[in-house]
């Protein structure tokens, strides 16, 4: 019960109403004054595929810190790719500037666990007005600091939005108090308790044209109403750079994220399919 009261506390005094003020800096997508959900009955679907050939060499993230939990080393998460299509997973897609179609969700709910020294998910897409949680099912000291940024700069760590520890003695799948996330925007998470290599990401969106690359980098768009429309793609950059200090790593300097937009039309009765090739020797 101590353990859940200190959690409990660390949210409340720590974020306060910090989730619920989310805001789209400079950087996020456009969108219309007010998205309008309604029924769509005569859209139809945006397919295609993200795709990286040659693959760039993206190195493991060494690991100097609880390695019975951790491991000696993690693959580099933010570039995975299928070795049979080099379709690329995690890469968001989504419609620009896109003012009515198919209603929102609303009222959902999203865990984001701290499970063998890493974010799970590492990318979340969660829409406006859902609640959020943040557990750890790993008994070593962990904490969620997370940042606003924008797609354009999402590391700058210029704004806090909430730091919130989770004690050695945790209990496994003990969830901390849901929070409502009433404003679209994107987040940076990170860990701050030596374990500088867990990274991740949160699109808090207003309408329900986003999706993320599934293993073979393929993704769909269903329910769009006809239209021409911008589509975008945001992939997080797969270049992470440790910071030594002597022999100990001290953070990660990210790469850019690489972006890329195309115009689709989309007609009843007529799917429509864009497929981007992300540059292999893009920086």
């Amino acid at each position: 019960m101590k353990t859940v009261a200190f959690r409990f506390l660390c949210f409340a005094l720590l974020v306060g109403s910090s989730v619920t003020v989310l805001f789209a800096g400079p950087g996020f997508p456009r969108i219309a004054a007010k998205y309008k959900g309604t029924d769509v009955a005569d859209g139809d679907t945006i397919t295609g595929t993200v795709t990286i050939d040659p693959v760039p060499a993206s190195a493991k993230f060494e690991i100097d810190r609880d390695q019975k939990i951790c491991g000696d080393n993690q693959p580099n998460f933010r570039l995975v790719v299928d070795a049979a299509t080099k379709g690329v997973k995690n890469v968001v897609v989504f419609l620009d500037g896109i003012a009515k179609g198919k209603k929102l969700a609303k009222k959902q709910s999203f865990v984001i666990d701290q499970k063998g020294c890493a974010y799970a998910p590492h990318i979340l897409i969660a829409p406006k007005r859902s609640s959020i949680a943040f557990k750890s099912s790993d008994p070593i000291v962990h904490n969620v600091h997370v940042y606003r940024g924008t797609l354009d700069q999402p590391h700058s760590r210029a704004e806090d939005v909430l730091n919130v520890a989770f004690k050695d003695e945790a209990v496994p799948e003990q969830e901390i108090e849901k929070r409502a996330l009433r404003r679209r925007g994107f987040l940076f998470i990170q860990c701050d308790a030596g374990h500088v290599w867990m990274s991740a990401y949160i699109f808090v969106v207003e309408h329900p044209y986003y999706v993320l690359t599934d293993e073979q980098g393929r993704f769909e768009l269903k329910d769009v109403p006809p239209g021409t429309y911008t589509l975008r793609f945001w992939q997080e950059g797969w270049q992470a750079k440790p910071v030594r200090e002597g022999d100990k790593i001290t953070g990660y300097e990210y790469g850019a994220p690489v972006q890329h937009t195309a115009s689709v039309t989309v007609k009843t009765g007529e799917a429509a399919k864009v497929d981007w090739a992300i540059p292999g020797a893009a920086k």
